[in-house]
């Protein structure tokens, strides 16, 4: 982390990078033709950071990366017994997403003109490097900051990082007064937001916060036969697959009222699996009596709860292994538990709305 030598002001700035050093998915490798088939920004960025490493530019920024010992918490860096343990929850099928997609991605770029050689395994420890690392930023999107990646985040940050009125620089500004000896944090959340998802925080950083954070949990959705706008929906499922999360914001003591418009909202989308023929289809219409809806998620909620459930030998067995990380059989135990009480959480707060 970056703590202060002195005391700082609002609106002081005690950071600049270049634009030129950062590393950004806009301006990916030369080499990377812009009409052959697209790769997602994280993977530019991981061929931004292998290119460097390579070509030993940086080098002082390079070496004071974390190596992936440091890293070990993150679960796409967890051996296949360990990820076992996290069978049946959603921080698994997240997993399993973020592994697919990078290896999409590798292959992709092994039928390109790449110049140098890269193995799955360096690809997998770069990518989970730059994934723990990159921000988001307005003019820049996509990218690893030099030296801005030193900031821990925290749901009250004391700094933010921003363009100056150039573009030419990201600069760290002061968002209040603060003492010398204190630590400088940033939002990881970006757009304005501040609090993280709790699934994301996990998979990008390897952590998680005590108590319910916010989460996404995917939910299968099933289309009537019916539906004027299945096969749209469907369409909207294969290009967007993060339009079918069902947004749990219930933190302790927090209110419900927007939540719920949020939830009901999102249990009508399909989510990231196609129902099949067998299963039986649910009405997902609020057209004439919003309770159906209402019902139709308490069920698909009673169905996500059950994998769950009966996944918990899988992962109980999963965490005996003589090779298991003690962290990370910390980790498994405690997302399982945050996921539960997420959609315990959801499940009553529905019910009660039928109640009422």
């Amino acid at each position: 982390g970056l703590v202060t030598m002195q005391q700082v002001k609002q609106g002081d700035i005690v950071m600049r990078t270049p634009r030129d050093l950062c590393l950004a998915a806009a301006y990916g490798p030369e080499w990377l033709s812009p009409g052959s088939p697209s790769i997602s920004a994280s993977s530019v960025v991981t061929l931004l950071l292998l290119e460097r490493e390579r070509n030993g530019k940086d080098k002082e920024y390079l070496d004071t990366l974390p190596t992936t010992k440091e890293l070990k918490n993150l679960p796409v860096l967890w051996s296949d017994q360990e990820a076992q343990m996290l069978h049946g929850t959603q921080s698994g099928i997240s997993r399993q997403e973020l592994l697919a997609s990078w290896k999409n991605d590798f292959e992709a770029i092994k039928l390109r003109n790449c110049p140098f050689q890269i193995s799955w395994h360096q690809w997998l420890e770069a990518h989970a490097l730059v994934m723990s690392r990159s921000y988001n930023l307005p003019h820049l999107d996509y990218a690893l900051v030099p030296f801005l990646d030193y900031i821990n985040h925290n749901d009250e940050p004391n700094a933010e990082p921003i363009f100056d009125d150039n573009n030419d620089f990201v600069e760290l500004h002061i968002l209040r007064d603060t003492p010398a000896n204190t630590q400088i944090f940033s939002s990881y959340a970006g757009g304005g937001a501040t609090n993280l998802d709790g699934l994301k925080m996990f998979q990008a950083f390897g952590w998680l916060e005590p108590g319910l954070c916010d989460c996404n949990i995917d939910l299968i959705q099933a289309l009537r036969r019916d539906d004027p706008f299945a096969q749209q929906k469907i369409q909207l499922l294969m290009h967007r697959p993060d339009q079918g999360r069902l947004l749990l914001s219930l933190p302790p003591n927090g209110p419900t009222g927007h939540i719920l418009t949020q939830a009901i909202d999102s249990i009508l989308l399909p989510s990231l699996h196609i129902i099949t023929a067998t299963d039986p289809f649910i009405e997902n219409s609020i057209n004439k009596d919003d309770s159906v809806a209402i019902r139709a998620g308490i069920k698909l909620l009673d169905r996500k709860i059950k994998l769950l459930d009966t996944s918990a030998h899988i992962r109980r067995i999963a965490s005996t292994g003589e090779k298991v990380d003690p962290r990370r059989r910390e980790l498994a135990y405690a997302t399982a538990a945050q996921e539960r009480l997420a959609l315990d959480t959801l499940r009553f707060t529905l019910r009660t709305l039928i109640i009422a």
